[in-house]
This record gives C-alpha cells, structure tokens and sequence, in this order.
C-alpha cells in the first residue's frame, strides 16, 4: 500500500504487444488458474462459514438470499458490467488514486496495531 515492494506483471501474462495476437486462450487459462490459486483460499472460508450458518439455521429462504447476495458479490468483483453505471462516474486514475491507496495503507496498519494490542490484553 505504501510502495515499498513492487511486484512486477510477468512479461506472459502482460497485455501483447502492436504485432502480437491478442486473446491467446493458453495465457487466459493460465491467469484463471493462477487466479484460483490466491483466491480460492480467501474465498474458502467465507463460504464454508456461510454455509454452516445456513445449514444451522434451518431457514432454506433465508439461507438463498444469503447465498445469493455471495454469489452477487463475488460475481460483481470478477464481472466489474454490473457495476458499469457507477465505474463510468469515477474520476480518472491520478494523484486522488495515490492518496486513497495510502489511506488504505494507514488503516491497515491501525487494524494491525488494534489486534496486536487485543491480543496483548488476553496474554495478560
């Protein structure tokens, strides 16, 4: 958040160059597995929570609508049309994107700072 390590694109998965053809499905299928791999133990979690959740609460409506809202999510995070309208409204990327990555930056480091000293107080 802060630029301290830099993690360039690998020169494969970056976008082809003028005389390339673009849309190679090898390197698509490459960046989905590779995706699967960091997300899928993100994303594992939530779901198994979710699910445990609804199957203890025995409302199979109310468990749907839970599962749907996930679902609507996770799929507006990968297909970012669903948003279209409010992603057109944004300013463009410039000095404001700098300084809300700080920001975010900042505040990581006050949730970090917070759980340090939570877990400070139970080891008391």
């Amino acid at each position: 958040m802060f630029d301290v390590f830099r993690l360039p694109t690998p020169a494969i998965l970056a976008a082809p160059a003028d005389g390339e053809r673009a849309g190679r499905d090898g390197g698509a299928f490459v960046v989905g597995m590779l995706s699967g791999l960091v997300i899928g133990p993100c994303t594992a979690p939530v779901l198994g929570g979710l699910l445990l959740y609804v199957g203890a609460s025995g409302h199979p409506v109310f468990g749907a609508t839970l599962l749907f809202t996930f679902a609507l999510g996770w799929a507006s995070r990968r297909r970012p049309r669903t948003f279209a309208g409010l992603l057109t409204n944004l300013p463009k990327a410039g000095a404001w994107t700098v300084k809300v990555q700080r920001a975010f930056g900042i505040l990581l480091l006050l949730a970090g700072e917070y759980l340090l000293l939570e877990a400070g107080k139970r080891l008391v």
